[in-house]
């Protein structure tokens, strides 16, 4: 743990915020006012989370870089110019799914996030391979890191880091200088509303705390709120956006997650898995299909079972939560045979129903 990353969770303490240990990891979850207040001001206006616990950043170089990264996933990398960015899933030559990726082409690197579930499995996987080529992999963490979500998360940037220039489409990217440090920001659309990820790194030895305090009431004064992880999920779900150990696991092909266009190039040449990924697009349809739940009471609990009308196995619930928008449970799930059908209903354990829809559940601004 960092300086930086000490102090920004004992900033937030101070806010009121509780942390629990989730995967191993300290994590910010909640603070008085509740996960549904918290995600519906991001919804209203601004609110800012410890980004931590949701991403392991590691840095691509040597002039070989783009070629082997482009190479090893599923997306183009070597398509990208630099300040863009994309999506991808990392998979072995049978299609197994080891992970997802998010990637930065900046000037002299490409930066590497992937969720903490997976981020190992994805470092291994990548070091494996490099043999001829010239390309280095530095793990590069960030001091502290902070996503800054709602429709006035570029306003309130903006005002906390004086002469940024933002990214303006998702998963692009900016390196700036300010205040004698380093910040990459990054544009992630992962709660359904303009959001930014900013990623604060060590030039020098000496401490970021002081940075981490002055960010925080920058932040603070141009309207943003603190907010906790359990905000973020609730966030994430009504976007529809699921999250690879959660939501997406090895068994999980590309075509099954629904996130097939955001993280797939089917124009860009061969990759470990790419013939499992393209005889599921062109020649078959997926066995199962990741789809979205909407029921009524409580949220359901991951790994619960469904049942289809006539008592066969529909699938499984995954990530579940109460939507502060539509004021109702959502849940996502993963349904096979006619329940992997937006329309269908399924049963829970307690043979309650759900109706089966494709995510998002909710839109920006706050339209289900």
């Amino acid at each position: 743990m960092t300086d930086a990353a000490d102090r920004l969770r004992e900033a937030l303490v101070r806010r009121g915020g509780i942390v629990e240990t989730r995967c191993g990891r300290p994590t910010l979850v909640r603070f008085a006012a509740g996960p549904e207040a918290e995600a519906r001001t991001a919804r209203a206006r601004a609110a800012y989370f410890d980004r931590s616990p949701r991403g392991e950043t590691f840095e691509l170089g040597g002039a070989d870089r783009a070629k082997y990264l482009h190479g090893q996933c599923t997306q183009d990398v070597k398509g990208k110019a630099a300040g863009a960015g994309g999506q991808a899933w990392l998979l072995d030559p049978r299609g197994r799914n080891l992970g997802a990726l998010r990637f930065f082409v900046l000037d002299d690197a490409i930066l590497v996030e992937a969720d903490p579930s997976c981020a190992g499995v994805v470092k291994k996987r990548l070091r494996k391979f490099v043999i001829t080529e010239d390309v280095t992999i530095d793990d590069a963490l960030p001091a502290a890191s902070w996503h800054v979500a709602g429709p006035q998360a570029a306003a309130t940037l903006e005002a906390a880091l004086p002469g940024v220039l933002l990214p303006r489409a998702e998963d692009h990217v900016g390196a700036y200088r300010a205040d004698g440090a380093r910040w990459i920001v990054t544009a992630n659309e992962e709660t359904g509303e303009t959001g930014f990820d900013v990623r604060l790194y060590r030039d020098a030895p000496s401490p970021q705390g002081d940075r981490v305090e002055r960010f925080l009431a920058a932040l603070e004064a141009a309207g943003a709120a603190p907010a906790g992880d359990d905000a973020f999920e609730i966030l994430r779900v009504e976007a529809g956006r699921p999250r690879y150990g959660v939501d997406v696991d090895e068994d999980l092909l590309p075509a099954e997650t629904g996130r097939l266009d955001a993280t797939v190039s089917f124009t860009k040449g061969c990759y470990a898995g790419q013939e499992v990924v393209a005889k599921q697009q062109y020649l078959g349809r997926p066995r199962k299909r990741l789809l979205g739940l909407i029921g009524e009471g409580e949220p359901l609990r991951p790994g619960g079972a469904l049942r289809a009308e006539n008592g066969g196995d529909a699938g499984v619930a995954l990530s579940g939560v109460r939507s502060p928008v539509l004021g109702r449970p959502i849940s996502f799930a993963v349904l096979k045979g006619p329940a992997a059908t937006p329309g269908a209903v399924v049963l829970d354990a307690d043979l309650a129903p759900w109706i089966v829809v494709s995510p998002p559940f909710v839109r920006r601004g706050g339209a289900g």
